[in-house]
């Protein structure tokens, strides 16, 4: 697979705005961006992910919660029974 380039990315991020804008995965679940931005628990804290709040709550994995890799407390980054983070440049819009 093809790297993504920062222009790309920048691209991507200039047509989210969350809590409207819709996704699709590659298996066809469908859900909403609820959160744009890094992500506590990321190794590289500067890249910026997609927390999506699935309409099927089954697809997601966690409620948009994570634990901080630098205090190890609890951060919220947005509520969802069935939530997921993607990597901006894994989106499919």
């Amino acid at each position: 697979m093809e790297a993504v380039s920062q222009e790309d990315i920048q691209k991507i991020l200039s047509r989210l705005v969350a809590g409207r804008t819709r996704v699709r995965d590659k298996d066809g679940f469908c859900g909403t961006i609820e959160y744009i931005g890094p992500v506590a628990s990321a190794k590289n804290e500067k890249e910026v992910y997609a927390g999506i709040a699935w309409d099927d709550p089954s697809r997601g994995k966690h409620n948009g919660s994570v634990i901080c890799r630098k205090t190890q407390e609890i951060v919220q980054h947005f509520s969802s029974k069935g939530g997921s983070f993607m990597r901006i440049s894994k989106l499919d819009l």
